[in-house]
């Protein structure tokens, strides 16, 4: 997802983080987030969370109820990550 890789590139390039490039990374930058005691980071790391909790819930449950607000909740927890990586990069 595109809110994860820009999370991740913003700590790659801007803070200098050795991030791999495997599946681990998503528990790696979410740790990194989730260890500040910066506000925005923190809401970056639980705006990451549930995008990962509800992207499990699509990727492996047999029906998702409430998929269309699910999606629209996910599009603006996604611009919410944006708008605060750009803050922190200011």
């Amino acid at each position: 997802m595109a809110a994860f890789c820009n999370a991740r590139n913003f700590l790659r390039d801007d803070r200098k983080e050795v991030i791999p490039s495997t599946a681990i990374a998503h528990g790696i930058v979410q740790d990194i987030f989730g260890g500040s005691t910066d506000k925005i980071e923190l809401e970056i790391e639980a705006d990451l969370d549930r995008l990962r909790i509800d992207r499990n819930k699509a990727d492996y449950d047999d029906d998702v109820l409430g998929l269309a607000s699910i999606s629209e909740y996910a599009l603006k927890l996604c611009q919410n990550i944006f708008l605060n990586i750009r803050t922190l990069q200011k």
